[in-house]
């Protein structure tokens, strides 16, 4: 019997966002991993629910900053992230942005979290939710 994680009545809007970095000559990502189910273990790019008194800009700049440790980090707005069924905790649109950084910033996450992690996007580890999707957009848009 399959767990029921939904706790979303109507639809919420989620800011997800991809930072890149060139570490070593080679592209990479900062990843979390996740320390809840269904996805305990898996990586994905920091992200979170946007609070109803921000902005999208305002809640990628906050959420960067609660999940990685890191601000003044140049973002855009990458793509909008829609499927139904993208987020086993309900209807989750996210607003995805690129984020683009070029000295590698100490970076720390949440005790919700196990870990963070720059990953060559070359070896990138199972993804959560459609961060593997995320990433491949942000990929794209940079070149």
């Amino acid at each position: 019997m399959a767990t029921n994680y939904k706790k979303y009545e109507h639809a919420v809007i989620a800011t997800d966002i991809v930072v890149l970095a060139i570490i070593k000559q080679q592209l990479n990502v900062l990843l979390i991993q996740m320390n809840k189910e269904p996805y305990k273990g898996m990586w994905a790019a920091p992200g979170g629910i946007v609070r109803g008194n921000e902005s999208l800009d305002d809640a990628a700049n906050r959420v960067l900053l609660e999940k990685a440790g890191i601000d003044n980090v140049y973002q855009e707005q990458l793509s909008a992230f829609g499927e139904v069924d993208r987020d086993p905790f309900g209807r989750v649109v996210s607003v995805a942005y690129l984020g683009l950084i070029a000295h590698i910033p100490t970076t720390t996450t949440t005790a919700e979290h196990k870990n963070i992690e720059w990953y060559p996007i070359k070896n990138l580890p199972a993804l959560a939710y459609d961060h593997s999707a995320i990433i491949k957009s942000a990929v794209l848009r940079l070149k």
